[in-house]
């Protein structure tokens, strides 16, 4: 099993060159569009080769080193079956259905995480603005009904070690995936707002932190906005 991307599913020089016909997976677990999943499936189909395509959507680099991430996996089930225990090498395997599926679930997952770390950002921001503290709000909201993935691994790990977690991709890296969920609901003609705002707000952000700094440092974007506001100064970027 391979994971790589070929720069041109129909021609001899990627994976499926390397896979060469006859029975075989080929299996990719970066985030492409769903439609580029499918392309390559059905290059690979066309020469006698079996397709997988994957994501990892959660967990974090520790449980990616301890067998702990959760995977999903769209493509022929039956080649999934044969190949279930190279994946569970990663963490748990779930069958998400036909090709591409995989990467929508990626996609959407990556959506979400983007809001959420804007939102939990700005919420967090409100209520140092009102008088609570950090260290307060992170904890007492990480047991909270709007408790989220982003506040209980990206800010409450800033407030215990003053940085952001092994793994934390940056804000360039990060505009290529919400990147990929405007796109894929621009392709269903759905409106997407939240998402589009979202992306605008991460983007104003890396302007003032730095498109290499951790996206989840919004919230020294926030935190330095709320500070401004209260001494009546405008904040400049970088």
């Amino acid at each position: 099993m391979r994971a790589d991307r070929p720069d041109d599913p129909g021609r001899g020089n990627g994976v499926i060159g390397a896979g060469g016909s006859g029975s075989g997976c080929v299996g990719a677990l970066s985030t492409p569009a769903e439609k580029r999943a499918r392309e390559i499936g059905a290059a690979a189909a066309a020469q006698g080769v079996g397709y997988l395509d994957g994501a990892v959507i959660g967990g974090s680099v520790a449980a990616a080193r301890n067998a702990a991430s959760p995977v999903v996996v769209s493509g022929d089930e039956a080649l999934l079956e044969r190949y279930r225990h190279v994946l569970e090498r990663l963490g748990s395997v779930d069958y998400a259905g036909v090709q591409g599926n995989a990467k929508i679930v990626k996609i959407c997952n990556n959506l979400l995480l983007g809001m959420h770390t804007v939102s939990g950002a700005e919420a967090l921001s409100v209520g140092e603005a009102a008088g609570l503290t950090l260290e307060d709000m992170v904890a007492w909201l990480d047991v909270s009904s709007g408790n989220t993935a982003a506040m209980q691994v990206m800010f409450g790990y800033f407030v215990e070690h003053g940085t952001f977690p092994e793994g934390n991709a940056s804000f360039k890296f990060f505009d290529k995936d919400m990147a990929l969920g405007c796109a894929l609901a621009e392709r269903q003609d759905y409106p997407a707002s939240l998402a589009l705002l979202t992306r605008e707000l991460l983007a104003t952000a890396a302007q003032m932190e730095g498109a290499g700094a951790p996206f989840a440092s919004i919230l020294a974007y926030y935190r330095t906005m709320q500070r401004a506001v209260a001494g009546g100064d405008e904040p400049s970027s970088a």
